[in-house]
């Protein structure tokens, strides 16, 4: 990826959670705005930043552009393949946030059944 980040990163979750990030802060596409989106929006957009990484039209154009399901103003593929994938996962992670606010899920881990080994 082009751009410089404040530190090194280890893998691709750790760009996904920076880009998500950045969404919150820059973007303001904060869970209260992106629980709005009811009818799998964000997934669409995951969809078509993915999709990007597949090749163009033949106009020139991402796949994806028809079927991005916000204005289109707020269309940005990048040219590095990368930075679309890394934009995918983190619309990704918007959508589970938004799925698990709807309905929490337990956080207390389950044990492990007891074996008896003494046969």
């Amino acid at each position: 990826m082009s751009q410089h980040l404040p530190f090194p990163t280890t893998d691709g979750a750790d760009l996904i959670r920076l880009e998500r990030l950045r969404q919150i802060h820059k973007e303001h596409r904060t869970r209260e705005h992106d629980a709005q989106h009811t009818h799998a929006e964000l997934v669409r957009a995951a969809i078509c930043y993915a999709a990007t990484t597949t090749g163009l039209d033949d106009a020139g154009q991402p796949h994806a552009a028809a079927n991005w399901p916000f204005e289109s103003t707020s269309w940005k593929p990048s040219a590095d393949p990368l930075r679309n994938l890394v934009k995918a996962g983190a619309l990704i992670a918007a959508e589970i946030d938004r799925r698990l606010a709807l309905t929490p899920i337990k956080t207390t881990p389950t044990q492990p059944k007891e074996t008896n080994h003494e046969n």
